[in-house]
């Protein structure tokens, strides 16, 4: 079954060249929120990050005003409980799902 049911963006995506913490800048432009799980899984949610797909690369240099990268998405394998009972007799099963993220 699917588990995931929809990804909820948080706030607006990051632009290239962002700063992120102290000194660090945000090479590609992402996007962060939360994938939203059926109501018979626990967890019921986990965060997530997206490579923002309305921009074209990353590493933007102003000099040449090209791209010399671009952000990839990719799966993590996580485990999550989902109740295939019902509430009056719940049985909870371990599921293997798959979440695309980007690895930061």
């Amino acid at each position: 079954p699917n588990l995931l049911e929809t990804f909820v963006a948080l706030g607006n995506c990051s632009e290239p060249g962002q700063e992120v913490s102290w000194a660090h800048e945000q090479l590609c432009s992402v996007c962060r929120g939360v994938y939203m799980l059926s109501e018979n899984c626990f967890p019921t949610f986990f965060n997530s990050v997206l490579c923002n797909h309305q921009e074209t690369g990353c590493i933007f240099d102003s000099f040449s005003d090209r791209a010399h990268g671009m952000c990839r998405s990719e799966t993590l394998s996580l485990r999550v409980l989902r109740n295939r009972g019902d509430e009056i007799c719940e049985e909870w099963v371990i599921e293997q799902i798959e979440v695309w993220t980007i690895l930061l």
